[in-house]
């Protein structure tokens, strides 16, 4: 009787944690310029490019843009076209990604990784403001990773946002917030 108990509180504490999923995040933010984002401004998503030479059978390009293009509306920051502002200029880059696999992170933890890395500047005209560093990674588990092909480009772009958002908040000096790391 005492085995099953042990069993329960076993079941108890280690299943959330494989059915929530397990994944890894680095961010780095490097603000080239004292620059504060001031109430009302915008910023349009104008380019996002794959670098990574490689041809996926998911639209990289497309789920990122609309991803970045989704948090910035709900953080009221995307520009919506008024001809009487300015928007800054957000450019993102692919640099590697991986769809993974579901059923491999659920069997064999460790494989099937999903996995994005991402550069993403802004930009005032020609002039480089910020450039947010992004790598995340989907590692472990099922349940609410099932999806985590798609699931990483919003959690890409809520980062870079949130990153972005707090960096040019308000007066500072010039400089960079390295190598935040944690494991979800």
């Amino acid at each position: 009787m005492r085995r099953l108990g042990e069993s329960r509180i076993f079941l108890l504490c280690f299943l959330p944690i494989f059915l929530w999923g397990c994944g890894a995040a680095k961010r780095e933010i490097q603000v080239e310029r004292d620059f504060v984002l001031q109430p009302g401004m915008k910023i349009q998503v104008a380019d996002v490019s794959n670098e990574t030479g490689e041809i996926f059978d998911v639209d990289v390009i497309g789920l990122l843009w609309d991803a970045l293009e989704a948090k910035l509306h709900q953080e009221e920051l995307l520009w919506t076209g008024n001809p009487r502002t300015a928007p800054l200029q957000m450019e993102a880059f692919v640099r590697e990604y991986s769809k993974g696999n579901a059923l491999q992170r659920w069997t064999m933890p460790g494989l099937g990784s999903t996995v994005l890395d991402a550069r993403v500047d802004l930009k005032a005209g020609d002039v480089l403001i910020a450039s947010v560093e992004i790598y995340r990674k989907i590692g472990t588990g099922d349940g609410l990773t099932i999806g985590g092909w798609r699931k990483v480009f919003g959690e890409v772009a809520e980062d870079v946002v949130t990153q972005l958002r707090t960096q040019l908040a308000g007066p500072r000096a010039g400089g960079s917030a390295q190598g935040e790391e944690e494991s979800e």
